[in-house]
């Protein structure tokens, strides 16, 4: 009777196991297996429409600007020609004109500094940069957001790549992307930001939910060089898919 006392206990054990006890796939492999699911799912589709709800905001000595806006945006994937239309807009709790959106991104692009471009290149032409990437590491097992995943760290090929380093996490069971982190440094800088990106998957096509940009840049005034902690988020919703016909 005790040995098949123990005996049960240890197979209740076995079907209790975390599933960080599954054998962990090879990062290459993960890595690569996801790029071709989302070619298959996403490869036909040409244009993307969107819903925005997002900000940025600036930390500094001279005080702390925030600037809100809800737009419609769209684009292709992977492509520059992405394109916002605020619907309504505010700057520290004020209503802006939509006249004057440009000149809030101008000043966006001001704070940012030299990493504006960089941290564009990661968003935006995100399955191109991970192509290029290498996996260094082992694959690791994690939670996020109580959510079993698998963790992939991605390196780009050279130095001179703005996009120093991408980490992945997918969940173990169906294998979409939970979560990505890129670290972006640009060029003659060693301020590095960070690209955190929550993913929801689509038919079949993994799109980005919300995402936060965190970083600090630096600024001249009257002679003196001052430190600015700049925080961008955004949550996006209401995916729409505009597939390509067949020829």
């Amino acid at each position: 009777m005790k040995k098949h006392l123990v005996y049960i206990m240890l197979l209740s054990g076995l079907m209790l196991l975390p599933a960080q006890a599954q054998e962990a796939p090879r990062p290459r492999t993960l890595v690569r297996a996801w790029l071709a699911s989302q070619v298959e799912r996403g490869g036909d589709i040409g244009r993307v429409e969107l819903h925005e709800r997002a900000g940025w905001t600036v930390d500094g000595p001279f005080g702390v600007r925030r600037i809100r806006w809800v737009a419609d945006v769209s684009g292709g994937p992977d492509t520059d020609g992405w394109k916002r239309e605020p619907i309504s807009v505010t700057a520290n709790g004020r209503r802006i004109p939509l006249r004057r959106w440009g000149e809030l991104e101008k000043q966006r692009r001001t704070m940012m500094g030299p990493h504006a471009e960089a941290v564009a290149r990661a968003v935006i032409q995100f399955h191109k940069v991970i192509s290029t990437m290498r996996p260094t590491g082992e694959t690791m097992a994690e939670m996020i957001e109580d959510v079993p995943c698998w963790r992939v760290e991605m390196v780009a090929p050279n130095r001179r790549e703005a996009v120093e380093r991408y980490t992945l996490w997918f969940a173990r069971t169906e294998g979409h992307l939970v979560r990505s982190r890129a670290l972006v440094r640009a060029p003659r800088t060693d301020r590095p930001f960070l690209v955190t990106t929550d993913y929801t998957r689509l038919e079949g096509f993994d799109v980005a939910r919300r995402r936060l940009i965190e970083g600090t840049t630096q600024m001249k005034r009257r002679l003196r060089t001052y430190t600015l902690l700049f925080t961008f988020e955004a949550v996006y919703s209401d995916y729409r898919f505009s597939r390509r016909e067949a020829p």
